[in-house]
Parts: structure tokens; sequence; C-alpha cells
């Protein structure tokens, strides 16, 4: 058996499972492991490869985003830090949105202002703002790319 294009194999599996983490060569030992251990390995490889890889992927996923497996515990539960319990933790000054909105948007003229406000009613989507007012997708983008160049030049 050429395990070295398993390992291969499966690095692609992990590589695809965890998105390209840097994890993914702990995680490609840890499946090999799993792949050593079923019986017959050398038979399913060259005649159900298919079946094989993908018993090992939903392996690999399984150690990687389940909290019960001993992968995650061992080498992702830092990745979910949590702050709940630190008593130096301290937060900073809350941002007045508000006020940050009219410093940016004081030097713009009234019917900017109520682009942008119609703008983000419908979360910034320039098809919804399209579909609501049957204004053309050029018109409306045109006329934001315009306000924002003035918003950053004002800065």
């Amino acid at each position: 058996m050429n395990y070295e294009a398993l390992y291969k194999d499966v690095e692609v599996l992990c590589r695809k499972c965890c998105s390209n983490h840097q994890l993914y060569q702990d995680l490609t030992q840890e499946v090999m492991m799993v792949a050593i251990k079923i019986e017959g390995l050398e038979q399913r490889y060259e005649e159900d490869r298919h079946s094989l890889f993908n018993y090992l992927f939903a392996t690999a996923y399984k150690m990687w985003n389940f909290k019960t497996s001993g992968f995650y515990r061992q080498n992702k539960k830092w990745l979910d830090f949590e702050t709940e319990n630190l008593e130096d933790y301290k937060t900073g000054d809350s941002i007045n949105y508000e006020k940050e909105l009219e410093e940016l948007t004081h030097s713009l003229s009234e019917i900017d202002k109520k682009w942008l406000e119609e703008y983000a009613k419908r979360r910034c989507s320039i098809n919804k703002l399209h579909t609501d007012s049957g204004i053309s997708r050029v018109a409306i983008t045109k006329k934001l790319d315009g306000i924002f160049k003035d918003l950053r030049n004002n800065k």
C-alpha cells in the first residue's frame, strides 16, 4: 500500500474540511490514524476509494466541527476563547454612532442624506433600492459612488 499517496489525498480532504486553516496538518495526522486502523484498508483503497474518502471526510468534518471530539478539545478549543470570566477585561469608550454619522454627513445635501438613508434601510442593497424605487441600477450606482466619493474627500 502506498501510504504517501493516501496521505496526500487525506491532506486535500482535510484542507477542504477546515478551509485551509493552519491546523490542517494536525487534522490530517489524526484522520490518518483513523485510516490506518480501518480493516482491509488496502483493498478498500484500491476497489472502493470513493466510499473510503467519504468516510474519511466525514471523520475529518466531525473532528473539526464537533466540540465533543478529541481533536477539537485538544487543538481547537483555544480558538473559541470566551471572555466571560475575565476580571481585568476593560471595555473602551462606547461609540456614539449618531454623532459619527452626523460628523460624516454634515457637508452633504439633504437629497444625498436621503439617498444614504434609503440605501441603509435596504441593508445596503442596490438591487432592493432598484426594486422599490424603479430607478435603474446604473443610476443608483453612479449616485451612491458620487456620494461616497464626497464623503471620502470631506473626511
